[in-house]
């Protein structure tokens, strides 16, 4: 039973509207002093100095809103972090202790499952199975399983592409604009007459704008992309082995290569790809990691240098 205002409270709902609204209205920045909210402000305000030997533009003085933008652009730093600090030990040599008993290899749960915790912001009484869910990670005997797996059967792997990292900061990088009105009907069931009907249409809103086609193609015996502009066309071959998605990828980058070589301030790249483009332009979904996600950390890491350079075209 729960008493508010001097009214007694005995159902679950009731009790669990009752403290959501207490919290809502005691967290609320509405009841914050005047001149707490001046000082919040304030604080935001201040640059924050990373004191460092290096001149990169990671530690260049930022306030705590930038900070906020960066933490917010880089994806989910903190899983990032435990994959590259935490997970990587727990992994390492469990080719040969996987065949210890199971109650010693539970001893390493419990630090994993505090990791992704404290990565997810979760409670401690949530599920473990939630946990592998939200953060697209593995149980760590199945992990187990599948290097044991590679080893048995003498897999190559091959070596892990390296990805450079952006000399633009997060805080800094200027996405660029994404219009999906064209994508907003099917091809199965739209006339062609209608597609040149609408091009025709952005074109004279765009018109300012140098237009760039990108698309690629597959067959049994090759892959391909190709970049077409005012000017120039650009074609290149890929090997048997990728996917057509891969090869739409690879001229998105070609297109973004070649503006950044070009003397114009306004491009408008027209693709096809649309599951492409609403992968690296906004964010980069974990459960789509997959062979294509280094082309989407280079297309990511092209715009951020081209697009946030001061003379870097539209």
């Amino acid at each position: 039973m729960l008493v508010s205002n001097g009214v007694s409270i005995n159902t679950i709902p009731e009790i669990a509207n009752t403290l959501a609204e207490t919290f809502a209205k005691t967290s609320s920045c509405d009841n914050y002093t005047p001149a707490f909210q001046a000082l919040k402000r304030r604080e935001e305000r201040v640059k924050l100095n990373f004191s460092s030997s290096n001149e990169e533009g990671y530690n260049s003085p930022l306030t705590l809103l930038e900070l906020r933008v960066a933490l917010h652009r880089s994806g989910n730093t903190a899983a990032h972090t435990h994959r590259a600090l935490i997970r990587s030990k727990l992994d390492y040599g469990s080719v040969v202790y996987s065949s210890a008993c199971k109650s010693l290899l539970k001893i390493l749960d419990p630090v994993h499952h505090q990791g992704l915790r404290l990565c997810l912001g979760a409670f401690r009484t949530s599920p473990v199975e939630s946990l592998y869910a939200e953060a697209y990670e593995p149980p760590l005997d199945l992990r187990r399983k599948i290097r044991d797996l590679i080893n048995d059967l003498n897999l190559n792997i091959g070596r892990i592409a390296l990805c450079k990292i952006s000399e633009m900061p997060p805080w800094k990088v200027i996405y660029p604009k994404v219009d999906f009105t064209l994508a907003c009907y099917s091809k199965a069931c739209t006339p062609v007459s209608t597609y040149r009907t609408l091009y025709l249409e952005h074109r004279e809103l765009f018109s300012d704008y140098e237009p760039i086609f990108t698309d690629g193609s597959k067959s049994e015996s090759l892959v391909g992309s190709a970049v077409v502009s005012l000017s120039t066309v650009i074609t290149d071959t890929l090997p048997i082995s990728p996917s057509i998605y891969t090869a739409e990828l690879h001229a998105l980058r070609i297109a973004i290569e070649h503006i950044s070589l070009s003397r114009g301030k306004k491009f408008i790249i027209y693709t096809e790809p649309f599951k492409a483009l609403s992968l690296y332009i906004y964010r980069l979904i974990p459960s789509l990691w997959t062979s294509h996600m280094l082309w989407l950390i280079i297309l990511r890491r092209k715009i951020s240098d081209f697009v946030g350079s001061q003379d870097m075209p539209e």
